[in-house]
């Protein structure tokens, strides 16, 4: 009587052992014993920068800005890279990644703003932000203005500029000559209104700039250089930079302290993390020593 119950029930599990769905879940039940062996074995305190991700990160910074990158910016890189992978590890640690199935940056981005808070804040006082302002003259202050006319002549032609012709042109201009008739470099604009130092800074170089903010008023004087080549130059007025108090800009000055101090806890704890791993470089390729 019970012959019978006994062949269907071999008979059914030899059609089980036989369905592709189980031997996909044995499979993958076999592969998650092996990561899990793997992953408890402590490699994942291990960083390898080998040459592959050393040619990655040097052909996409190449990509993006059009040349290939120094020795400093290849360490860089090189570091945001580790920086990258290990808060991404410790993101994974925390569970980060289980509501978000992005890249690792994303999670890395999400362990980086935890970082940024490891570090007990309160608001900063006005001493903290003043002495901020002054560590930081150049984002507050207000550039000094000039208002000037130049003459430019232009080195950079082949008929090159002579010592002759720019004492011919201060004997024009003494004479009372039109200083637009002077001259050769003619793409530049003759006379520039309370223009701000940064932007002559910017147009003409740094030391133009600092050579107009010692002339005399309303006398021409020169020759002075810059990258278009030389000029005579007439300032007429210059008002002088100032620093804002600090009501004037208190949002912008509190802004900037925030994103420095959230920058510097989240160094700060990577640092500390980055001694817990061991980073290899086991290619050719060695991270320059610093100069």
């Amino acid at each position: 009587m019970h012959a019978p119950v006994r062949v269907e029930r071999t008979t059914l599990s030899r059609r089980v052992v036989r369905e592709p769905l189980v031997h996909f879940l044995l499979i993958g039940l076999l592969l998650f014993a092996l990561y899990g062996f793997a992953g408890s074995s402590g490699t994942d305190r291990d960083i390898r920068v080998d040459d592959n991700v050393a040619a990655a990160l040097y052909a996409q910074f190449s990509k993006t800005w059009q040349r290939p990158p120094t020795a400093q910016e290849m360490n860089a890189l090189v570091d945001s890279y580790v920086r990258e992978e290990i808060f991404y590890r410790e993101g994974v640690v925390l569970g980060l990644d289980r509501d978000d199935r992005t890249i690792k940056r994303r999670v890395s981005q999400k362990f980086t703003t935890i970082a940024e808070e490891t570090q007990a804040r309160k608001p900063p006082t006005d001493a903290e932000l003043s002495r901020w302002m002054q560590q930081h003259v150049d984002r507050y202050a207000d550039p000094a203005l000039l208002t000037f006319d130049q003459i430019a002549f232009d080195t950079r032609r082949n008929d090159a500029t002579e010592p002759s012709e720019l004492q011919s042109a201060r004997k024009a201009l003494a004479a009372g000559a039109d200083p637009l008739t002077l001259g050769n470099g003619h793409m530049l604009l003759p006379h520039f209104e309370l223009y701000p130092i940064d932007l002559v800074q910017r147009d003409f170089g740094p030391e133009f700039a600092r050579a107009l903010l010692g002339l005399d008023r309303a006398q021409w004087a020169g020759p002075i250089r810059s990258g278009y080549g030389v000029h005579l130059v007439k300032v007429d007025k210059a008002v002088p930079g100032r620093l804002p108090k600090l009501d004037e800009v208190r949002a912008a000055v509190a802004r900037d302290y925030e994103e420095d101090r959230r920058k510097r806890s989240a160094d700060a704890a990577y640092l500390k993390l980055k001694q817990s791993y061991r980073v290899e470089y086991p290619g050719a390729w060695k991270p320059a020593q610093a100069q």
